[in-house]
Formats: C-alpha cells, structure tokens, sequence
C-alpha cells in the first residue's frame, strides 16, 4: 500500500515541473507550493505470543484474516503468515515467540475483526510426525491500538488485551524497585519498569539518580540506563542486556533516609504527555553497616568501632567488655596482704594482661593466674605491701593500698524507695556513714544512716532512709578522726 507521505512527494514535484514549463505563465505558478501535510497512517497493530511447552526444535507460524469492518459488515484483507523456529531445550521449561503485524512501517493493518491462526509443528525429517498443533483466535483490532494474543500450545481459546496508542511517541516510567533491607557496605541492584503507550518502536535514555532526604546526590550514585527497541504498546523492567545492571555500592556512605529520582533524559521530541517521564520512588532506609568486621551491625553492636565477635558484656551494662576504659573498681585483700596470697582485682580491660604487667607496692608480679575482660587473680609477690597497685593497661591504670581515701566505684540499684537495700562499691568503708543530701537546694539531708552489718571495707549496704521522694546525691561522713566526707558524683540517686 503507498503511504500518504510517498504521494505528498509526488504532488509537490509535479507542481514544480507544471511550473517549469508554459503553463506557469499562465496560472503564476510559484516553486513554493503551500501543500497541507497529509493526515496521520491509519494505525493499528497485532502482537501475537505463542508459547510452546513441547521439547525439541519446533517451527512457529502467526497469520491473520480480516472478516469484518468496524461497523460489522463482511471484509477482506489478510496478515500473511510469518515463520519462526525455535532451538530445543531442556524439557519442561515452556518456550515464547512474539510475531508484530504489520511488520513494516509502510504497511497498515485495516480495524475490524480478524481471525489469527497460530500453529506450531516439530522440526523432523520428511515423512516423520510433526505433531502439528493449530489455534484461530478471533481479535477486534482498533485503529491507534495494539491488540494482543496471547496462545499457549495445549490450550483451547486464547487471551488478549488492548492498548489505545496515546499518540506516536509516547514513553514513560512505571515502577520503580526500592532497595529492601540494605546497609552500608552493600551493594543492591536498582531496577525500575519503562512503558510505551505510542505507536512507534522507541530506544530512549534514562537517569537513575540516588538522592538523600535533603535531595543532594553524587556522581558515583548517578547512572545513564539504555533503552533499546521498546516495542509499541508494551512494557518491560529495566535495565536490560546489552546495557549493564545499575549496582548501587553503598561503602562509605552515611546510614539513613534515600530515595530514587528517575528521568527521562533527553526527553522524546514528540511525547505530549511528559508526566510520566520522571519518577521518584518512596524513601527507604540504609541501615549502619559493620564499621569493625566482627559480623554484628554496628546498631546491634555493643563495641561498633572494636572487632568483639562473641558481644562479651561481663557487667551487663550494655557497653562490650572490648570498648570499656580500663579502671579497678575494687580489689581484695587490699590492705596487710600477705605475700602468695592471691589477690583478685574487678574492673574493666583486663581480658590480656600477664604477668609483668602488674606492680603492687613497686615489685612486679610474676605469677597471674586469672585473667578476664571484668576480673584477674594474682599472687601477691611482697609481704605487707604499701602504695599502690598499678596494671599495665591501656590507658594504665591505679589503686592506692589499704585505700587511705575511701572511694566510691559504683552503686545499685540507681533508684528505690524507702527501706529499699542498696549496694555501694568501693574502698575505705571502714567506720562510715551515709547520707542523702537532696539535689535541689533548701530541702533538708537525711539523717545519717548506719551500714548493714554484712558490709566490709569494699562492699558497703544500707537502707534508703525516710525522706521525700526526689534526687539525692550519695555523701560519706566519717565524724571521728580523719574526719571527711566523701560524694558520689555526678550519679544521683533517685528516691520514689
């Protein structure tokens, strides 16, 4: 069939040769005819899928007869048929075909009813069996649509659908694929889906850009997917070979909120509804990675930035043994000790100390024989040492002999009512008394309370008093000689 735009060309260099001759005296021909532009192709289109379950080489065939017009009356016209063959594979794993009519850009399909045979036969040597298997499904094709088909071998009847062109070049992005359960270190594959509701064939750019919550992006979260050939009317994820898969590497960058921003870009000179040529997906959530390669995320670690695999806590404090500042927080004996008694230290950073890493009152100790993140048992190398205990710790740490100044480590519970047990550790709890003395100025101080008689000079327990209920911080008061008084801060206990 000529196309409209093959007899506008014949027109126009008609017009020129009448006007290059006598006549053009006569009627005042110019060389600049003002011919209209001929109206669109009538555009109709059939896309037929055939999907063949059988193994073995096989030979597909798709053609079409018109047998109404639009307005149901009897018609003419044919699809002639088109031949594909398909290799073998392994069996069980169903095979698809897709046949395009017209298959030219200069060939129309009439709108109306048609009859679509499809066929499919095995590839065999002459005279043998090609169990041949035949279908006709009958299809109302429109003028500026695709009509669909889709047959399965096996099957009886067919299914399809119709796609009304939106104009000639009409593409757009449908949904986009957002990274699920990604943490930094990661690297998820960004995929999205391209639509094309015109009735050309279309190859187009898409940008992918990976945004923040505050819209900012990078060149290395930024890409340009290919779109080659989509076909009229349909639909497909992207990207798709030969252009290479969007691989997003999440090293380095800062856990929280992102979103995609994806464009069309250049856009189709004739898409008229451009609405749908960008797209940004719903934000999602990069989660911290494993800053210290232990195997534990960084929001579940209890030392992030210190390889600790096993999570060891001995405290029970929530910080990991690995990432605890090293600090004695009480040791026994600690005053008159003997020498081969063995002495066993509580505190932190201690999981790798050995013997010469440890001085009591100047001599080295030689024999350790425990040692953990929380705990170490020594033997004590002198008689009756004075001064200090001094471990080799990073950052070293100290705690004066017989504890001349009595020190308060730690406390529990934090908070309690009155009557309620409390535990203080420490030193140098020999011969005191405790007092709460209320955080704000003004209220009075409890009355001094005696310790139980269970605690010693490093594990002192009392009973909160009978005062209001608010903060207090924890004094001990000593009233013979040395006289002092000694506050635990900047933990405040709480009364309720």
């Amino acid at each position: 069939m000529r196309s409209s735009a093959s007899r506008v060309g014949k027109l126009t260099r008609l017009g020129a040769a009448l006007c290059g001759g006598l006549v053009s005296v006569i009627v005042g021909c110019t060389y600049n005819l003002d011919i209209p532009p001929a109206p669109p192709p009538v555009s109709a289109q059939v896309r037929v899928s055939v999907t063949v379950v059988r193994d073995g080489p096989v030979k597909v065939s798709a053609s079409g007869t018109r047998t109404q017009d639009t307005a149901g009356a009897p018609a003419s016209g044919s699809i002639p048929q088109d031949d594909k063959t398909l290799q073998p594979i392994a069996l069980g794993y169903p095979r698809s075909v897709e046949f395009d009519f017209p298959e030219s850009a200069m060939t129309f399909i009439q709108p109306g009813k048609w009859d679509i045979k499809v066929s499919v036969r095995s590839v065999v040597a002459a005279g043998q069996d090609d169990m041949p298997w035949e279908m006709t499904c009958s299809v109302s094709v429109m003028t500026d649509a695709l009509a669909t088909v889709d047959a399965q071998e096996g099957h009886q009847g067919c299914t399809g659908d119709t796609v009304v062109f939106e104009g000639a070049d009409e593409v757009g992005i449908g949904s986009v694929t957002v990274p699920t359960d990604v943490r930094v270190g990661d690297k998820p594959a960004i995929s999205f889906t391209v639509e094309n509701s015109g009735a050309n064939n279309e190859s187009f750019d898409v940008v992918v850009r990976v945004k923040d919550s505050m819209g900012n992006s990078n060149p290395n979260e930024t890409w340009t997917s290919q779109v080659q050939n989509l076909l009229s009317g349909s639909s497909r994820i992207e990207p798709q070979a030969p252009a290479p898969p969007i691989i997003w590497d999440t090293s380095g960058i800062a856990p929280g909120q992102y979103f995609l921003d994806l464009q069309i870009d250049p856009p189709l000179a004739g898409d008229k509804t451009p609405s749908n040529d960008r797209v940004m997906s719903a934000p999602f959530t990069v989660k911290p990675g494993d800053t210290d390669g232990d195997g534990v995320f960084d929001d579940q670690d209890n030392c992030p930035l210190v390889p600790n695999p096993g999570q060891e806590d001995c405290e029970g404090a929530g910080v990991g043994d690995a990432c605890n500042v090293p600090k004695i927080k009480s040791f026994a004996p600690d005053c008159g000790i003997a020498k081969g008694a063995t002495v066993t230290v509580i505190g932190f950073g201690f999981a790798n100390i050995k013997p010469g890493d440890i001085t009591i009152g100047g001599q080295k100790v030689s024999n350790v024989t425990m040692s953990a993140a929380c705990s170490l048992d020594f033997v004590n190398p002198i008689d009756n040492p004075v001064g200090v205990l001094s471990i080799a710790t990073s950052p070293p740490v100290e705690a004066e002999l017989c504890c001349a100044t009595p020190h308060i480590s730690a406390f529990n519970p934090v908070k309690g009512h009155p009557g309620d047990l409390v535990t203080l550790l420490g030193c140098g709890f020999t011969g005191v008394h405790v007092v709460l003395k209320p955080v704000l100025s003004g209220a009075p101080n409890s009355n001094p309370v005696t310790p139980e008689i269970n605690s010693t000079a490093d594990t002192l327990y009392f009973k909160v008093p009978a005062v209001a209920t608010g903060e207090y911080v924890i004094h001990l008061i000593h009233d013979a000689t040395p006289v002092f008084d000694i506050t635990i801060s900047p933990q405040v206990f709480q009364v309720q």
